[in-house]
């Protein structure tokens, strides 16, 4: 996976899906997390983005997505577990099977 610690801080390079139904949007929390994000997961080394989203969905969920274009480029520093990240995450659309 695309993670690295570099001193007191920790670099992941992740994505995520935006699969919607009308009016919802799919959303995942791991507990004891209190916080909801939009599934996925790191890259791996010589992975595609696209091809690390689709193996996350598999591994998450059990299903084969579509992976749409890309929406978001997102940077985000945060604070877990005690320790500071720094995160890039590409999001794409996706398309669950069934629509």
């Amino acid at each position: 996976m695309l993670a690295f610690d570099q001193g007191e801080a920790r670099f992941h390079y992740k994505v995520g899906g935006v699969a919607l139904d009308r009016d919802r949007v799919l959303l995942s929390r791991m507990p004891p997390d209190e916080h909801w994000a939009l599934p996925g997961g790191r890259v791996e080394i010589l992975e595609t983005s696209r091809q690390a989203l689709a193996r996350e969905m598999r591994e998450e969920l059990g299903v084969a997505v579509r992976v749409g274009r890309l929406v978001w480029v997102v940077e985000n520093f945060f604070d877990y577990w005690g320790r500071r990240n720094h995160e890039v995450g590409l999001y794409f659309l996706m398309t669950l099977p069934g629509g």
